[in-house]
């Protein structure tokens, strides 16, 4: 009876090592593939942050440039007024001058009729 009982201890054992050993390798797979899901998500996170900081260089770039173009145009607009006034003004003198000259015309006409 002790040598079936023996044999039976010894079978378990043997059957806990290779359970136990069977485990150790399920649980060493399961951690190196864990480890290379890590992996892939530090490096997709990583691509991501470098991706955003050209985003932002970009950004920063269209910004500057829309300043620029908002100082360029408020200069066209000061610099446009002022050409609009000044042809105003031009315009108004030279209306006055030919209304100047007709009236002249005018009393000149006038005067030589009356005499």
């Amino acid at each position: 009876m002790t040598i079936i009982i023996n044999k039976i201890i010894t079978n378990n054992n043997n059957n806990y090592n290779n359970n136990n050993n069977s485990n150790n390798d399920n649980y060493d797979d399961k951690i190196g593939h864990l480890r290379e899901e890590v992996d892939q998500v530090t490096q997709i996170m990583r691509n991501s942050c470098e991706k955003v900081l050209e985003r932002e260089s970009l950004i920063n770039n269209i910004e500057s440039q829309s300043n620029d173009l908002n100082t360029d145009s408020l200069t066209f607009y000061r610099s446009s007024r002022k050409l609009k006034n000044k042809l105003w003004w031009k315009n108004f003198k030279f209306w006055l001058l030919i209304g100047s000259i007709l009236i002249i015309i005018i009393l000149i006409i006038v005067f030589s009729v009356k005499k």
